[in-house]
């Protein structure tokens, strides 16, 4: 471990303010204080506390730069490169040391680089790379997603990242996409089954390179009918297995919920907007205040994928966890959004929060499915729909979905006669 040694790091000691609110445990204040740029550390630590960030958040960032400052062997601020944080990330979610709180798993490294990148930004020492090549490519394209066909800003973001992907591994041997050929994008894919990808990843990975080039070839940057030649892997989306746990698992993940902390009572609001509507989560994270009409007994959803909105009908329940919520829960703030985070500053509640109320929950009730984030609990509300008699356009136009091939999985899964929609409650949730 690097230790203070300089007679002004000696002072700060005397004077450290951040690390003393932090922390209460004198083993655990000697060894923040006894890691170098412990002042470059204290001015970052004391930043997020005075903009009223979480304290126990604050904590973390603590612990990571701690890390940073000795994997990286920092004795002194400097421009560190994202390579330079890439590595110590390696290094880090390979690490086991006693105050690892969780197994070392691959997305362990996440954390500590966004730390290590916001601290380093903070002092301006972090290295921003030259803008590539073909990032202006990626901003037309972008614009061309939204403006001409439409699509909502998450989407873009998505097809923008893969499509980035592919062109950093086109970029090691040519720096033009007028030499590209399928050649390259096979080197890509191969590549990537050499890393262990799923067929899923890949087939996504194509379906956005082979959008990518169509668009390339629109605007003569590349030979025409490249992207014809792209055939993705085979990924079977009818398997018969079911997607989402079953209504009984989520009636029990709902009333897992106790409401004694306002945590609890915020995360079974979400949730069950989530499970009875089948909601996105990003279109739950979204919802306005103003989307409420308590009068009428309704509320109003923006669409994450189609656009638009979608009127719905307020389910007693769900109408007395929102309020529940709103009355005891959400703070005073200048934010329109329904749900926000419980200190300050107020922002929209993330997808990692909510998908923490719901993964490790159904896998303590002995949940075996492959995914048990919230969007199982979307499976789950349109497999309740067609129990009940639902028509698969009935369950599309339910689910905000275009068309029916997105549906058409529930019926492999579970197959019923498909009669008018009905009603349905979440008895015994009280």
């Amino acid at each position: 471990m690097t230790s203070v040694s300089s007679s002004s790091d000696a002072r700060l000691i005397a004077q450290s303010t951040a690390i003393d609110a932090l922390f209460s445990v004198p083993a655990t204040r000697a060894r923040h204080r006894g890691t170098a740029l412990l002042l470059e550390r204290e001015q970052y630590l004391d930043h997020l506390l005075k903009k009223c960030v979480d304290p126990l958040y604050v904590a973390s960032v603590a612990h990571y730069l701690v890390y940073i400052v000795q994997i990286i062997g920092l004795e002194e601020i400097r421009i560190v490169s994202l390579d330079e944080i890439a590595k110590a990330g390696k290094i880090w979610a390979d690490l086991d040391c006693p105050y690892r709180v969780r197994t070392p798993t691959r997305v362990a490294a996440y954390p500590l680089m966004r730390a290590a990148k916001a601290w380093l930004s903070f002092h301006r020492k972090l290295e921003r790379p030259q803008e590539m090549w073909f990032e202006e490519l990626l901003r037309a394209y972008s614009h061309s997603l939204v403006y001409n066909r439409g699509l909502v800003h998450r989407t873009v973001e998505t097809y923008e990242s893969k499509a980035r992907t592919f062109l950093k591994f086109f970029s090691r041997s040519n720096h033009n996409l007028s030499g590209i050929s399928l050649l390259d994008v096979d080197a890509f894919m191969q590549e990537k089954v050499m890393e262990e990808w799923k067929a899923e990843a890949i087939a996504s990975h194509c379906q956005a390179i082979r959008s990518f080039l169509r668009f390339a070839e629109s605007r003569n940057w590349c030979d025409r009918g490249i992207h014809q030649g792209i055939k993705s892997p085979r990924v079977p989306r009818n398997t018969g297995e079911s997607k989402g746990p079953t209504w009984p698992q989520v009636k029990k993940l709902l009333r897992s919920f106790k409401g004694q902390k306002a945590s609890e009572r915020r995360a079974k609001a979400m949730l069950m907007l989530c499970a009875i509507y089948g909601l996105r989560a990003s279109e739950v994270i979204g919802l306005q205040l103003e989307d409420f009409d308590w009068r009428n007994e309704t509320f109003m959803v923006r669409r994450a994928k189609r656009g638009g909105v979608q009127h719905f009908p307020m389910e007693y329940e769900v109408g007395e966890a929102i309020l529940a919520y709103l009355k005891q829960d959400r703070p005073r703030c200048a934010s329109r959004l329904l749900f926000v985070s419980l200190r300050a500053p107020y922002v929209a509640v993330s997808t990692t929060s909510l998908w923490r109320a719901v993964g490790p929950r159904l896998r303590s009730f002995g949940v075996q499915l492959n995914h048990v984030g919230v969007h199982s609990l979307r499976h789950a509300c349109a497999t309740r729909l067609l129990h009940k008699g639902s028509s698969l356009h009935q369950i599309a136009d339910f689910l905000g979905h275009r068309d029916l091939k997105s549906v058409s999985i529930y019926a492999r899964c579970d197959v019923r006669s498909l009669r008018k929609v009905a009603q349905f409650r979440l008895e015994g949730l009280k």
